[in-house]
């Protein structure tokens, strides 16, 4: 495959160059992946995916080639975040735990096939995908999920509680706590 890394360049010089580090999220779809269906239709298999992920890490990783050839002083990516919201309908138009779950095992082993040491997020937010709970569903598709994943990736949307009352938000992140540790 063949990647334009103009825009993306650009950024990591000018991070590099700041002193910032990058946390990549590596989300939505380009049209030549899904048949231009939009950038929120998930392709059937991952592969396309995974192998964008690896192409980033190859590019802007540790030893990245796009480092061997910059001037300053490196700021390889050291993290990645699979996906921004994958329960949300606006990242994903159909959510799928199941699917996301590989997603995650598969672009974790990318990724660390190039550096063992990234750190991989996932989202195991409270959200509900459909009529269920989210994290139960990641959890069961990916009981190893501990594996592939360094954090657990949760946002809380205090809007949604109204007033100044957020213990709902506290609540709903009690209830991923619990079921992350069920899964230990």
């Amino acid at each position: 495959s063949s990647f334009d890394w103009s825009r993306t360049d650009v950024i990591m010089t000018q991070a590099a160059k700041n002193g910032v580090d990058v946390l990549p999220i590596l989300a939505y779809v380009p049209g030549w992946a899904n048949g231009n269906a939009g950038r929120n239709v998930i392709p059937a298999t991952d592969t396309a995916y995974v192998n964008f992920v690896q192409a980033v890490y190859t590019r802007y990783g540790v030893n990245g080639t796009f480092w061997q050839k910059y001037a300053g002083t490196p700021a390889p990516l050291i993290e990645a975040e699979i996906w921004n919201e994958p329960w949300c309908r606006q990242s994903w138009a159909t959510p799928n735990a199941a699917l996301y779950a590989t997603y995650v095992r598969d672009a974790s082993t990318a990724i660390r096939s190039i550096d063992s040491t990234v750190a991989i997020l996932a989202s195991v937010d409270y959200a509900w995908a459909g009529s269920n709970f989210w994290t139960p569903q990641i959890m069961a598709a990916m009981p190893d999920f501990s594996k592939y994943v360094s954090i657990a990736d949760v946002h809380l949307y205090f809007t949604n509680f109204g007033g100044d009352n957020y213990s709902g938000a506290f609540d709903n992140l009690t209830k991923v706590r619990n079921v992350l540790t069920k899964y230990g």
